[in-house]
C-alpha cells in the first residue's frame, strides 16, 4: 500500500511539474516532431556566429538538433517544467552534443542582448507574450541598400525595354545598359567585357519577367516602415539608379546613412571594390558587427 501511495505521489508530482508551468507560461512542453525540426532547420543559414537560445526547449530534441547542425556554436535551452528539463539533461548524460546545455529557468528572465539566434516553437498566445521581450532585447539587424530604390523608373520605360528585347534580343540593348552600369573610365577598358557577356547570355524570358516585376513595383510605403540601422550606397555615375534616386529612398528611413562612391556606376563593388569594402566595414564596425 505504501509503495502504491509513493508511486501515486511521484506520478502526481510529475504531472504537476508539467501542468503548473504550463499554466504559468501558456506553453506546454510538447516534443518537437522530426518533420518540424527539419523544417525549422531548413530555414536557417549554413553558418552561425554567436550563441543560440531555444526558449521553451521542452524535451530537448530541437536544441540537440541545433547543436548538431552548428557544432562550433553554443546552444542553450531554457525550460521551466522539471520533468522535460530532467529528461533533456539525462539525454546529454547518455552522449549528446557537447555544445548544448539546458537551464531549468523561465526564459523571460534570460538576457538575449548578445544572442545570435533565438528559436521558439510556442503557441500563439505565448509568442505574443514574448514579443515585447524580443523587441526590447534582441540586437537590431542592419540593412545595406546599394544602388537601388523603392521605385525604379516608370512603368512605360520598362514596357518600352521589353518591346525592344522582343524585337531585337538583349544584345540590342547591351550598349545602353553598359553605359548605365559603368562609369566612362571603367567602360573604356576591357574590364567591362565579361559583364556585357553575362548580360547578353541572360535568358530572354527571365530578363523580360524581371522588367515586368520592376515595372509594377513601388515599395515606398513599405520602406517607410523600416527601423533597422541602414546604409544607402550610390555611385556618382550610376545611370540605372542615380544617386539622387537612391538618396530619396534612404530619406524614407529614419536615421539612415547615405554615401556616394565617386567615379563609379551601378556596380561600385566591381569598379571600386576596395572603396566599396571600406564603406561597408566602417558601417558594420559602427554597429559592432565586426
Amino acid at each position: 500500500m505504501k509503495m502504491e501511495i509513493a508511486i501515486l505521489i511521484l506520478a502526481l508530482a510529475a504531472v504537476a511539474s508539467v501542468f503548473v508551468p504550463t499554466l504559468m507560461t501558456g506553453a506546454s512542453p510538447l516534443p518537437t516532431s522530426r518533420p518540424v525540426r527539419e523544417a525549422m532547420l531548413g530555414l536557417l543559414p549554413d553558418n552561425m556566429i554567436g550563441p543560440i537560445y531555444e526558449l521553451g526547449s521542452g524535451w530537448g530534441g530541437l536544441a540537440r538538433a541545433l547543436a548538431r547542425r552548428y557544432p562550433g556554436t553554443p546552444v542553450r535551452g531554457f525550460e521551466v517544467s522539471l520533468l522535460p528539463w530532467a529528461w533533456s539533461r539525462l539525454r546529454l548524460m547518455g552522449g549528446g552534443p557537447p555544445n548544448v546545455a539546458f537551464a531549468l529557468a523561465n526564459f523571460h528572465g534570460a538576457d538575449l542582448s548578445d544572442v545570435a539566434l533565438v528559436v521558439c516553437y510556442l503557441p500563439g498566445p505565448a509568442m505574443e507574450k514574448l514579443r515585447p521581450k524580443l523587441e526590447a532585447e534582441l540586437p537590431n539587424g542592419a540593412l545595406v541598400l546599394s544602388n537601388t530604390a523603392s521605385k525604379m523608373g516608370k512603368a512605360q520605360m520598362w514596357q518600352d525595354r521589353i518591346a525592344a528585347i522582343e524585337d531585337g534580343g538583349i544584345a540590342a540593348l547591351s550598349d545602353a545598359v553598359m553605359e548605365r552600369w559603368f562609369a566612362p573610365a571603367f567602360l573604356s577598358t576591357d574590364a567591362h567585357v565579361p559583364w556585357r557577356h553575362m548580360l547578353e547570355r541572360t535568358p530572354q524570358a527571365g530578363y523580360i519577367a524581371w522588367c515586368q516585376a520592376i515595372a509594377g513595383a513601388d515599395l515606398s510605403e513599405t520602406t517607410k516602415t523600416l527601423r533597422q540601422p541602414t546604409l544607402g550606397i550610390a555611385g556618382s555615375a550610376d545611370g540605372a539608379s542615380p544617386a539622387a534616386l537612391v538618396e530619396a529612398t534612404i530619406d524614407l528611413i529614419p536615421d539612415a546613412e547615405f554615401t556616394v562612391i565617386e567615379d563609379t556606376g551601378h556596380l561600385p563593388s566591381v569598379e571600386a571594390p576596395e572603396a566599396y569594402a571600406g564603406v561597408l566595414l566602417e558601417f558594420l564596425e559602427e554597429l559592432g558587427h565586426v
